[in-house]
């Protein structure tokens, strides 16, 4: 799995569209990882920065923001989360497919941190 840090001209989201202007794949890989359901392993070899565009569908917006809240560890609502049951990510996968990705779903190997469990220690004041 790829980790990077937001560019000044990285990737941005708004209520109607998924936007990048000059960046680089890590920072897309990254961004559309915080949105969707799964992590995103980056099997392309590309190099050089992109400007990608493409419409985000009302139906999916507000699950792809409680996936992205839900994945940043924020604890929501019942009503909230019920919303992740809703539409598929078919934008997503259409608008990288416009510009030659391929979004698939596969079993691959990932790093994972697991924590069976914490006892916490008194302290004195």
């Amino acid at each position: 799995m790829l980790a990077s840090a937001w560019s000044l001209a990285g990737p941005r989201w708004s209520r109607r569209a998924a936007a990048t202007r000059r960046t680089h794949r890590p920072a897309v890989v990254d961004t559309l990882g915080r949105f969707l359901d799964r992590p995103i392993l980056d099997l392309t070899t590309l190099e050089g920065r992109y400007d990608i565009w493409f419409p985000i569908t009302p139906e999916e917006d507000m699950p792809m923001m409680v996936g992205s809240a839900v994945n940043a560890g924020i604890t929501l609502p019942p009503q909230a989360l019920q919303l992740l049951d809703g539409p598929a990510i078919g934008s997503v996968v259409d608008g990288l497919k416009a510009v030659g990705l391929l979004l698939q779903a596969r079993k691959a190997p990932l790093d994972m941190l697991v924590v069976d469990s914490i006892e916490r220690t008194p302290t004195e004041n």
